[in-house]
């Protein structure tokens, strides 16, 4: 096993594709330089502090790695540390070619400089960081390329972008603390804007019936009912057969069954907006949406008796129903508890609670969004 060797990158910025060949190389060398360096004919997008920044708060075993940002050239890098051995990531053909100039460059200023060349697995082949930056300006999907740290900054940077999720128990009045916070920041000129994810929800069921959308109501048709019935599919009438028969069976298959349509609603709203947003999403465990605000999360807590009082207020049930649908949307501690596993799996999140157990006041909505502030810093 080698003593000691160098990674060097200009993680601008890292993705999980570097961050693989990073641990692969600990299976090789003992201790691992991680050096980023600058890229003179380029111009980059975050600064060599920010870049060591995002790369230090990855999930990396830092025992046997040491994270170095230098204005050095890597034949100098490596006569500081004291290491001829250099290794290097290969996604493509092309890779080769350059690697090839790379190689024949730096051993004309040292001769004795040794390069290990890791082949990048499938996943990660096709993906470099250019690339997955035209992908989140396209506004689509990048958690699987970029760890959720680099994510948060690349949307602040090129998107003018820092997402909050809102989620909590039912009716413990997400979409009015929302409103308010919004009207809040905008009398300060601080640009904020909501996505409610039930009234992407309400959308789906108002098209159900119309031709885009017919594979996702035959799939609820087949579930829900016999192939005997003529239905016309409703929000009402599918909350009704939810509280019948299994209801955590049947709220996990409507998850399922509209979840890729939800995110695709979602996006389409996405693009186009900036500063703050909001995305209101009461299932934001269930649909795994904590990703996309980079698990930077907003909870509001609720007692039971105020939130049967308010159930109660908003909806006809029987106490049975109510019974039913507080235990089936979750209770408080259920749900923080999943998005502090969520967090901690991760290594990176923020979580702030809210309890709305008392009248929501101006002073309490000011008080609320100065917090939110010092918790988006």
């Amino acid at each position: 096993m080698i003593e000691k060797a160098i990674f060097p990158l200009s993680a601008d910025p890292v993705t999980k594709g570097h961050l693989a060949i990073i641990r692969r190389s600990l299976r090789i060398a003992k201790k691992l330089y991680v050096v980023i360096l600058t890229n003179k004919l380029k111009t980059p997008l975050f600064t060599l502090k920010e870049r060591k920044q995002m790369l230090e708060k990855c999930d990396l075993d830092f025992s046997n790695v040491e994270i170095i940002a230098s204005e050095l050239s890597l034949v100098e890098v490596a006569a500081e540390l004291q290491t001829k051995i250099i290794v290097r990531g290969i996604r493509s053909p092309f890779d080769v070619q350059s690697e090839m100039e790379f190689n024949h460059v730096y051993r004309k200023s040292d001769a004795e400089l040794e390069f290990i060349y890791l082949l990048a697995k499938d996943g990660q082949r096709l993906v470099s960081s250019s690339l997955a930056k035209s992908i989140l300006l396209r506004g689509d999907e990048t958690s699987d390329y970029f760890p959720l740290v680099v994510k948060k900054n690349l949307e602040e940077k090129l998107l003018n972008q820092r997402k909050i999720i809102v989620t909590g128990v039912i009716a413990s009045g997400k979409s009015t603390i929302v409103k308010a916070m919004i009207a809040r920041f905008k009398r300060e000129e601080i640009s904020a804007c909501e996505i409610d994810f039930d009234e992407i929800v309400e959308n789906i069921y108002q098209k159900i019936n119309t031709q885009p959308y017919s594979l996702y109501k035959r799939k609820l048709v087949d579930y829900f009912f016999t192939p005997e019935e003529q239905v016309t599919v409703s929000k009402a009438i599918i909350s009704r057969l939810v509280f019948q028969k299994n209801v955590k069976e049947n709220l996990a298959f409507l998850k399922k069954t509209l979840k890729p349509l939800i995110y695709k609603l979602y996006r389409e709203q996405l693009k186009g907006k900036a500063g703050l947003i909001f995305l209101n999403a009461p299932l934001a465990v269930e649909y795994d949406l904590l990703k996309e605000a980079n698990n930077q999360v907003l909870f509001i807590s609720l007692d039971e008796e105020n939130q049967k009082k308010y159930l109660l207020k908003r909806e006809k049930l029987t106490p049975a129903k109510l019974n039913g649908k507080i235990k089936a949307a979750g209770t408080n501690q259920r749900k923080l508890k999943a998005i502090q596993d969520k967090i901690a799996k991760d290594k990176f999140g923020k979580l702030m609670i809210y309890p709305n157990n008392v009248p929501l006041t101006p002073k309490r909505i000011d008080e609320l969004c100065n917090k939110m502030k010092t918790f988006l810093k």
